[in-house]
């Protein structure tokens, strides 16, 4: 065949599909399945982003049983977040380097419910801080961690309070940070 078939992300079927991220966190893959998969022929999985930059996935020889399920790493997931993904993959057979058809895959952005709520002092929302007192006269903003959160993900945090000039604060999440 001059074309191989499409892979399929988790094992889903059709050439566009949709996809919530933390539904997949921790087990996200990318299923290759091909009739007469022979242990001599390598397949290389692709996933584009729309800039055009490939994810890295090793690739693996063929099994008897025709099907590689390529594992895809929470940092690359978290990556696919909110943007259209291009899959295929590419086999080395007999010499000769052939290329799948594509799968195109939407990841469904973050939901609100799915980041936490900021914590000022580890007081909960609704909660008083007397800035009067002296113990309360810094005040530390804190979160908690949340699915696919990786190192230089972008945060901003709007703090707004009766009577306050509004705050915003910007930050890049840290390796530090990111271990959840």
């Amino acid at each position: 065949a001059t074309t191989q078939p499409a892979p399929a992300f988790a094992n889903i079927p059709g050439g566009k599909i949709s996809v919530y991220a933390p539904d997949h966190a921790k087990k996200a893959f990318l299923t290759v399945s091909v009739a007469g998969m022979r242990s001599s022929q390598k397949y290389a999985p692709e996933i584009m982003f729309p800039d055009g930059t490939l994810a890295t996935i090793a690739a693996q020889n063929g099994v008897s049983t025709g099907r590689i399920d390529f594992p895809i790493s929470d940092d690359i997931l978290a990556k696919m977040v909110n943007k259209v993904m291009t899959m295929r993959y590419t086999v080395t057979s007999d010499g000769k380097l052939i290329t799948s058809a594509h799968q195109e895959v939407t990841v469904q952005p973050l939901r609100e419910g799915d980041l936490p709520q900021v914590l000022l002092n580890n007081i909960p929302d609704n909660g008083t801080i007397d800035l009067n007192i002296k113990s309360n006269s810094k005040v530390l903003a804190s979160l908690a961690t949340w699915p696919l959160m990786i190192k230089g993900q972008r945060v901003s945090i709007d703090l707004k309070a009766k009577d306050i000039t509004p705050l915003n604060i910007e930050f890049a999440i840290d390796a530090e940070q990111a271990i959840n």
